[in-house]
């Protein structure tokens, strides 16, 4: 795997560890490959 640095803004991390925290996400890592995944799907689609 490659590793890559995001600069958010603190809401918008508030708002994700929330959401991943309500799902069940152990790690914002998993959290947001499945996001960029699904993002990456529905812009192929």
């Amino acid at each position: 795997m490659e590793r890559i640095c995001v600069t958010l803004p603190p809401e918008l991390v508030n708002e994700l560890d929330a959401i991943l925290k309500e799902n069940g996400y152990h790690s914002r890592t998993t959290g947001i490959q499945e996001a960029i995944e699904d993002y990456i799907y529905k812009l192929k689609s």
